[in-house]
């Protein structure tokens, strides 16, 4: 299968599965969601750029929703609602430990994890 230019292997494991879904949401920036009960918190992976593709409806994994953001707008800020892939921390630690070239914030997770 080919995903915004990505081969994503229908076989060859779980490791080239990772690192298929990892290029997907390359351009993503990430946001952790925490919940009441801490294992069930999320990472939301959503493109800052409104006008570029982004990867997320190939990725084949999690939940496709809308999260609202603030985004710098001149000397303040504005919220807006921006589409995101939703996943438990335990199916984004992949991810974000295999992404390359990240968006700072989730270079940031990744160390974090």
């Amino acid at each position: 299968m080919v995903a915004m230019g990505v081969v994503v292997p229908e076989g060859g494991g779980e490791a080239a599965r990772v690192r298929a879904r990892a290029a997907l949401v390359r351009s993503c920036a990430a946001v952790f969601l925490p919940a009441e009960v801490p294992r069930e918190g999320r990472v939301a992976f959503w493109n800052p750029d409104p006008d570029a593709a982004d990867g997320l409806d190939e990725a084949g994994v999690g939940v496709r929703g809308d999260l609202v953001v603030a985004r710098r707008h001149g000397k303040g800020a504005r919220s807006r609602t921006v589409p995101a892939l939703f996943l438990p921390v335990a199916a984004a630690v992949p991810l974000l430990l295999h992404a390359e070239h990240p968006h700072p914030a989730v270079a940031s997770w990744g160390a974090a994890a």
